[in-house]
């Protein structure tokens, strides 16, 4: 459940959002509106500015911290709007 102010920022985009299929929704937006610019796992942190980022905020951040903040991510916006997101890069090696 979202507060009458994400849900009014959310109608006043769906003109801008509509596409063929239905409408296509910011994953950055969907991680803003979730609360999760600035949340950390490790060293890897979701970068406040464009939060479909993720930094490697101490310098020390491994894959897996990235990896595990990713999923984290993924899964809390999945609970929370029922849109899933999808990884852009191609993970490769064994993480």
């Amino acid at each position: 459940n979202f507060s009458e102010e994400i849900f009014g920022r959310v109608i006043s985009m769906s003109d801008r959002l509509k596409v063929k299929q239905g409408y296509k929704t910011p994953g950055a937006f969907l991680i803003d509106i979730c609360g999760l610019k600035g949340y950390r796992i490790g060293g890897a942190k979701i970068n406040e500015a464009q939060p479909a980022i993720i930094l490697n905020a101490t310098g020390t951040a491994m894959a897996q911290d990235v990896l595990n903040l990713f999923k984290y991510t993924r899964d809390t916006v999945k609970e929370k709007t029922g849109v899933e997101l999808l990884a852009e890069p191609l993970f490769v090696g064994d993480l």
